[in-house]
């Protein structure tokens, strides 16, 4: 989505970024070197969901 538009496209961010209104910062994202972590965290669930929700699907057809 950034490709040509940010030198970075493809990497993790290194800086720091923050969501403002105005002049007032309303939220301050994790500092840059978390994000590889906090990254392999969120997919990590995504995939245990994902077979949470295969498992119950499957339960509840044979349930039928």
């Amino acid at each position: 989505m950034t490709k040509y538009i940010v030198e970075e496209s493809g990497d993790f961010r290194s800086g720091e970024e923050g969501v403002f209104n105005g002049e007032e910062c309303i939220f301050m994202a994790p500092p840059a070197r978390f994000v590889p972590q906090l990254m392999n965290e969120l997919f990590g669930w995504m995939k245990k969901e994902k077979r949470s929700d295969a498992s119950a699907d499957f339960e509840q057809r044979i349930s039928l």
